[in-house]
């Protein structure tokens, strides 16, 4: 939801939050098995199951 730039200025501006500045902050995840991508979503944090 937040990776959506037109959904999420409106919506930290809307939040209160003033002089609002995005950035395009890259993400990777690098696994050593296939089964390891898995266990990084159903074991993960937030930010992880995000991805």
């Amino acid at each position: 939801m937040l990776a959506n730039r037109s959904s999420a200025e409106p919506m930290v501006t809307n939040a209160g939050f003033a002089e609002v500045q995005l950035f395009d902050v890259p993400s990777e995840l690098y696994v050593q098995q296939p089964e390891d991508l898995f266990d990084a979503f159903d074991q993960g944090a937030v930010r992880a199951a995000s991805l």
